[in-house]
């Protein structure tokens, strides 16, 4: 067995082994001999069937209404004869109900077990994936999450809900606790090579759970990614402007070429102040406009391969350098739709910047609301294409740099995990 199978194989046991746990403290008394079945069920398949079961542990199934029942008035006597990723699922909804409540009181407990949290650091895509961190941890291991106040001060003015609670509402309940108090929530307590086991051990702990800032859990919202759009909803007044950019590229396709689907490619530049942070870090080589170029055209062959009717396609640009987008990167790009040339399931295709830098959530929006994405790096673009949720294109920045250096971009750390996303230079 190679290395990276006896990984894979050590660290679903020890997931799973976490489960049972969970199992035994949430189940209603009297279907806890149920909880065997779960950690049997998944020891058993894990070795030939690691990657598709352990997304059932992240993006569980809805339950039936009969199930959802049978918890609620906890009359089941037939729990052993559930299949386990159900009872898991069974257990998962009883604990989030249970957090849901607490979530929900305004008296807290005076010292509460099983908290997470994170600290504060970066600007508004720091912010979110800071944020989006402490949500898939929780929603993993049945964790209580609480964010920041100068987190959620900032998304709340961007999404139109946050179902995390700002940290002061349980700072009021410190008294008295030994644990858990101003000065520990300020203190990362997490260690990356032992994450899974710290966050077990944080379920009965009254020690908080205090993920470091700039943090990005890809294992974890990797797997939540199909979840995002319907937990992270933007707000109405940077919607409609979005759209109203994204309306406007498609009148001018269709004029040109008709009216057919509009099939819509954010394509994001992240360069001023962050070309000399990866420069500091020994990057020598960064995504330029041979990168942008093949991002294009294999995006068009990707849709137009995938395509069984004639659509127009919209590359929608934006980023941080402006004059740089519309002088050098746009017109290099419109030289690439050209090249490709006519084909059978293309309409018509262009570029478009509609970038505003004195927009950055609009912009955000805009990008997110695209059917597909090709990013270089940054939270900003990073963020953008999960959203979208479609095919996404990311630089491989250890092609011409230091193998090493594929931890400056996040990017391809999804990339290792999600099948839609493909890294190019």
């Amino acid at each position: 067995m190679d290395l990276l199978k006896y990984t894979r194989n050590a660290n679903f046991e020890a997931r799973h082994q976490g489960n049972y746990q969970i199992c035994l403290a949430y189940m209603p008394p009297g279907a806890q001999a149920s909880c065997g079945s779960v950690l049997f069920y998944f020891l058993k398949q894990g070795r030939r069937r690691w990657n598709v079961e352990s997304t059932h542990l992240y993006a569980l199934p809805t339950l039936p209404l009969t199930i959802r029942l049978c918890l609620h008035l906890q009359f089941c006597t037939t729990l052993s004869k559930v299949k386990p990723f159900i009872l898991l699922t069974m257990v998962r909804l009883i604990r989030e109900e249970q957090i849901n409540t607490l979530l929900r009181s305004k008296e807290k407990p005076t010292c509460l077990k099983g908290v997470v949290t994170v600290i504060d650091g970066g600007r508004l895509c720091n912010k979110i994936f800071e944020y989006v961190s402490v949500w898939a941890l929780s929603r993993s291991y049945g964790l209580v999450p609480y964010v920041p106040d100068t987190i959620h001060s900032v998304l709340k003015d961007v999404f139109t809900h946050l179902r995390i609670p700002p940290l002061s509402e349980l700072v009021q309940s410190f008294v008295n606790c030994s644990n858990i108090n101003v000065t520990t929530l300020d203190t990362p307590s997490i260690d990356f090579s032992h994450l899974e086991a710290t966050a077990r051990k944080a379920i009965e702990s009254e020690e908080p759970f205090v993920l470091s800032k700039y943090v990005i859990l890809h294992q974890f919202i990797g797997p939540l990614v199909g979840q995002l759009k319907e937990e992270f909803k933007f707000r109405f007044e940077y919607t409609h402007i979005a759209q109203a950019r994204l309306g406007d590229a498609r009148a001018r396709l269709e004029e040109f070429y008709g009216k057919r689907e509009t099939l819509f490619v954010a394509v994001h530049v992240r360069r001023t102040d962050y070309i000399g942070y990866l420069s500091g870090k020994g990057v020598t080589v960064i995504a330029d406009i041979s990168y942008y170029r093949h991002a294009v055209a294999w995006m068009s062959r990707k849709l137009i391969s995938e395509s069984k009717t004639s659509h127009n396609i919209a590359f929608i640009l934006a980023g941080d350098d402006k004059v740089w987008c519309e002088m050098t990167l746009l017109p290099e790009i419109q030289k690439e739709i050209h090249s490709f040339g006519k084909q059978t399931y293309l309409g018509g295709s262009s570029v478009f910047y509609l970038g505003d830098i004195d927009t950055p959530v609009v912009d955000l929006v805009m990008l997110s609301s695209c059917n597909h994405s090709i990013i270089a790096y940054g939270t900003y673009g990073i963020w953008s294409a999960l959203m979208a949720n479609g095919w996404a294109v990311v630089y491989d920045i250890t092609a011409n740099n230091k193998p090493e250096e594929n931890k400056l971009n996040a990017a391809m750390e999804f990339e290792n995990i999600l099948p839609n996303w493909i890294k190019m230079t």
